[in-house]
């Protein structure tokens, strides 16, 4: 069956209701379509807030932020700007012997603890595993 033939079995009130249906429909689909180019701005586009101030100020009545939020222009002055002086700030001091060539200073009395990492494959069978390289990092974690 095609449309016009449905629409004359129709009483007044179901086409009521099926355009009442209809701009319901239209209206959630613009509001769906907007809400899409406002997440494809924010994944792709700019996402400064300049952007969206400047947008603002430009005379944009609505500006959504979030899905179905939107930004109402403040009647309140910009705020005052200040001139702040420029500073140089000093190097810390630290002690010569803090750091030595090879990494932070320990002495004898910290103790050294080794931990060998070997994988069971070649716990088992060490023959067939050459060794490439050892790394020995130096650096002493707490865990």
């Amino acid at each position: 069956m095609d449309y016009i033939d449905e629409a004359s079995k129709l009483t007044v009130d179901e086409i009521a209701d099926q355009l009442k249906a209809k701009d319901a429909l239209e209206s959630e689909l613009k509001q769906i379509k907007h809400q899409l180019k406002w997440l494809q701005r924010q994944l792709f586009g700019q996402k400064s807030e300049r952007r969206l101030l400047d947008m603002a100020a430009a005379g944009v009545e609505q500006l959504e932020l979030d899905l179905g939020e939107s930004v109402e222009e403040s009647d309140s002055p910009a705020p005052k700007q200040t001139t702040v002086s420029e500073h140089r700030r000093k190097v810390k001091q630290r002690p010569d012997d803090l750091v030595l060539e090879n990494g932070l200073r320990f002495d004898e009395s910290v103790p050294v603890e080794v931990i060998d990492l070997k994988p069971e494959e070649f716990e088992n069978n060490p023959e067939n595993f050459d060794v490439v390289s050892v790394k020995d990092t130096g650096v002493c974690q707490s865990s």
